[in-house]
């Protein structure tokens, strides 16, 4: 589904102080978002299923245990078009545990339209 996937590296995220919003250098520009963790994983995306994937900070420990938020840059930069505010814990905990498979599906759909519409969005820099 995701193709030329841009791969998220570490030298892509600038952290923060804690409780701040990190700033993530994405082909679309800069996407602030509050992180769980000072990383990339190799975890796959739970909206596309590829790796290198931040953590988002979507709720209590039970939570990240149960339905951890492993986002890709592609989730990254659909929600960000989408309006999502990834800087809100409260934005973030929706997204990631009201109603998951009507949410995934959403965005899903959006990145498909976005792809079509806006593919330089997406575009992995030479």
């Amino acid at each position: 589904m995701v193709e030329n996937q841009f791969i998220l590296k570490e030298e892509h995220i600038e952290y923060p102080v804690a409780g701040e919003p990190a700033k993530v250098s994405l082909p679309s520009g800069v996407c602030e978002i509050l992180l769980e963790g000072a990383k990339v994983y190799e975890h796959s995306c739970r909206f596309f299923g590829v790796p290198n994937t931040v953590l988002a900070q979507a709720g209590e420990l039970l939570d990240y245990i149960q339905h951890p938020a492993y986002w890709s840059a592609e989730a990254l930069i659909t929600m960000n078009e989408m309006g999502y505010d990834l800087t809100d814990i409260n934005e973030l905990k929706r997204i990631n545990q009201e109603d998951r498979e009507k949410e995934k599906e959403k965005i899903r759909n959006e990145y498909g339209r976005l792809v079509i519409e806006k593919p330089d969005i997406f575009r992995v820099p030479d």
